[in-house]
This record gives C-alpha cells, structure tokens and sequence, in this order.
C-alpha cells in the first residue's frame, strides 16, 4: 500500500464517522429535545404560582394564568 492509498482510506473513514454522527444527531436530538422541553415545561407549570390580581374598585378576583416562555 502506498501513502496515499493510506490517506484516502483514513479521509474515507473519516467521511463515514462525520455522516453516521450527522445522522445520529439528527435521529436523537428532536426526541430527546421534546423530552426535555415536555419535561420543563410540566414542570415549571407546577411550580410557578398563579398570580391573583384584584381590581381596587371591585371586591372579585381576577385569576391570570402565568405565561409559557417557549424556547
């Protein structure tokens, strides 16, 4: 084998490593990112109070419901 059959095999190689990592990424990343978010956003919806506003005028109560910050 001469050097340069040596380094077209390694930037083959190469090639494959960088396409089959794209391809993973691309199959992983969207489930694991709506996990995520679906998770998050379960979560702070429990956590965060809900904010009770009363008007001076009137003695009822007006119950606003805190908004989702999406990412």
């Amino acid at each position: 084998m001469s050097e340069t059959d040596k380094l077209l095999i390694i930037a083959l190689l190469v090639l494959i490593a960088i396409a089959f990592g794209y391809f993973v990424m691309n199959l992983l990343v969207p489930i694991v990112y709506r996990r995520v978010k679906k998770g998050f956003a379960s979560h702070s919806y429990k956590t965060q109070p809900i904010i009770v506003e009363r008007e001076p005028s009137a003695k009822n109560y007006r119950i606003m419901q805190p908004f989702e910050v999406t990412v």
